[in-house]
């Protein structure tokens, strides 16, 4: 995920964003359109110490009008919307990627550990499952085939072009992912005060 400004605004770095926000009496406004937005988000201010206000919306393009019309300080948002919506001539300002490590396809944007503000890995993945009881040959030659694919040039520009990383691995590894990821997720949900519905 991303946090971003108005393109059009003097903000180019996560320090100048917080001495933005600091310096408003309510520590101003910020938009996303979904909980792991609000998470990002929410880890952020704890590390920053604001109290900024949380503007829900349900489409992408509402959040950035407001953002654009001085309603929004920032946006958090996902990589891959926030990559098209702030390349040359863009209407976004990406201040900062929420991942541990810097995104392959935003090379030049600092993560929010690097700029000060670290202590929570909000980067979403995506991953191929089969059905429990699969014989372990099958999983295995499986993984063994995505990874290859991952690993090809063609798959790796692809990704790139949507802000994606591929993350190769084995069924191992996966499984230690998801089982520390569901724990982890648990406790940004918490400090987010995002309740299950």
């Amino acid at each position: 995920f991303t946090i971003l400004v108005d393109a059009a605004s003097p903000i180019k770095t996560v320090d100048e964003l917080i001495a933005h926000l600091k310096a408003k009496s309510n520590n101003g406004f910020y938009g996303t359109t979904n909980n792991t937005g609000v998470i990002a988000a929410e880890l952020f201010k704890a590390k920053a110490g604001l109290k900024t206000t949380y503007v829900p919306y349900k489409q992408n393009p509402q959040a950035l009008t407001d953002l654009l019309l001085g309603q929004l300080d920032f946006l958090a948002f996902d990589a891959t919307w926030a990559h098209l919506q702030s390349g040359p001539g863009g209407k976004l300002r990406i201040v900062a990627v929420t991942s541990e490590r810097r995104s392959g396809a935003l090379p030049n944007v600092p993560t929010l550990a690097e700029a000060g503000y670290g202590g929570g890995d909000v980067a979403p993945w995506w991953g191929v499952v089969v059905a429990s009881g699969t014989p372990r040959p099958i999983v295995d030659k499986l993984a063994a085939w995505f990874n290859q694919i991952t690993a090809a040039e063609d798959t790796r520009q692809f990704l790139a072009r949507a802000a994606f990383d591929p993350l190769p691995g084995s069924p191992d590894t996966m499984q230690a992912l998801m089982k520390s990821d569901a724990e982890r997720w648990r406790r940004y949900a918490e400090l987010a005060k995002i309740k299950p519905q």
